[in-house]
């Protein structure tokens, strides 16, 4: 029975583009910082039953603080208090003994509102600085900043005023909502709203996951991008920036010295497996179908091993052999840890020398096996990729170098997994004679 995970496979399955052919699937890191702004807060308010009425009074003619009192029928003492407040508010002053309106006291009095204009913040905005979003969601599985080699965009909408005295409205909107959401410890009479943008009072920057598919053109090797979220600012940066050769889009090539094999390498696609999810919703039995086609011999889809890997304690193997040119792009802490699962008894590695990343995935795997067996065996030979998961599954790959337009290459895993107890035997024994 398919696991979650194994059922959402079809995340990796590249669309088709007419004209290209489908190269990878690689992460690329997109910048966006959350900001918080000093603004001027418009706040309205109606004016209340009493400062109407004093107003009145003040405006038909009392002028003095015991005519209102006598007025109104109270003591000097409280109309003392409801006059200094709306002195204190410009709607009234003293002059030469009497109480008068101001310009702002009339103009209030017809209105029947009370405007102030005060300092306020704005705070947890977040800024896609590649698309221009704006948005008070919070920014949720960001990174501080991208992992070493991997590709990321450099900003496209640069964070100053003038780019978000341009997105106003957004802000405003923002503002008004974030208000609303505290009218419990407001008067509900009472309104906010956005009236400028004074300063940027801090920024933090930092990036979000992308994945993008990577496409080359039959005709003249150039590039083409699809991410999986659909927007299409990101492909269209990602191909500016690569054109400009900015260093972040640069990483998508990967290091020259890379070991390729001589003889090509499988390029193929699952396409039982591909079938199999496009029917789904089209047959009552599609979870036998899907779970036929997932567990039979077949290619990975680029991008399916890493899944594999962060679930394969999930195999309960308690042997497992790794083979890898570099190890750190392929294992991290995670990975690791479900590696050294409580099931596992032994890990057997074959690592390249020349990795120079290769010393401190092993010393992770001594900290985290516990228990468990390590053997870690040099090879300079080493230039493909095997993973055996005990008697569950195993899985051989190797790199396929692809030239593009740029002179730099791409270079793609092409893996194939088996779950026949036979040929997983087999691999096994030929793993031990070497």
């Amino acid at each position: 029975m398919l696991s979650e995970w194994q059922k959402n496979v079809e995340k990796y399955i590249p669309p088709q583009l007419s004209g290209y052919d489908f190269i990878c699937r690689v992460p690329v890191y997109i910048p966006v910082q959350e900001i918080g702004l000093t603004v001027w807060e418009r706040r309205v308010q109606v004016l209340s039953f009493v400062q109407e009425c004093v107003l009145t009074a003040i405006r038909i003619g009392a002028k003095s603080l015991p005519d209102l009192a006598s007025q109104f029928g109270l003591p000097e003492s409280i109309m003392l208090q409801i006059v200094s407040q709306l002195d204190s508010e410009q709607f009234a002053a003293v002059s030469c003994g009497d109480i008068v309106l101001t310009d702002l006291g009339k103009k209030v009095l017809e209105t029947q509102k009370k405007v102030k204009t005060l300092r306020s913040q704005l705070s947890r905005i977040s800024v896609n600085q590649v698309t221009g979003e704006i948005s008070d969601a919070p920014l949720l599985g960001t990174y501080r900043e991208p992992p070493r080699g991997q590709a990321y965009l450099l900003e496209v909408y640069p964070l100053n005023l003038e780019f978000l005295r341009s997105k106003f409205d957004t802000l405003a909107a923002i503002y008004r909502e974030s208000r609303l959401a505290n009218t419990v410890f407001q008067n509900a009479a009472e309104s906010a709203e956005l009236y400028r943008i004074l300063d940027i009072s801090y920024h933090t920057l930092s990036y979000q996951r992308e994945f993008c598919f990577v496409y080359r053109n039959q005709a003249d090797r150039s590039l083409a991008f699809h991410f999986q979220s659909g927007i299409q600012a990101y492909a269209d940066a990602l191909a500016e920036q690569l054109h400009c050769r900015h260093l972040g889009a640069w990483n998508l090539f990967s290091p020259p010295s890379r070991p390729c094999t001589a003889s090509p390498a499988k390029e193929q696609l699952p396409n039982d497996l591909i079938a199999a999810y496009k029917l789904r919703g089209m047959q009552s039995d599609w979870t036998d179908s899907l779970e036929a086609t997932y567990y039979a011999d077949r290619p990975l889809l680029d991008g399916e091993l890493q899944d594999i890997l962060y679930h394969c304690a999930a195999f309960k193997a308690q042997r497992i052999f790794i083979q890898a040119p570099y190890l750190a792009e392929l294992l991290n802490d995670d990975i690791l840890r479900a590696i050294f699962s409580a099931h596992t008894k032994e890990v057997i590695v074959h690592y390249n020398p020349d990795d120079y990343q290769a010393d401190f995935i092993l010393g992770r795997m001594k900290k985290l096996r516990k228990d468990c067996a390590l053997t870690a065996v040099p090879s300079e030979e080493i230039s493909s990729v095997k993973f055996c998961f005990g008697t569950a599954c195993a899985i051989q790959g190797q790199y396929a170098a692809k030239e593009t337009i740029y002179r730099r290459r791409l270079y793609k895993l092409c893996a194939e997994i088996t779950f026949d107890p036979a040929q997983i035997s087999t691999l096994w024994n030929d793993l031990a004679g070497v």
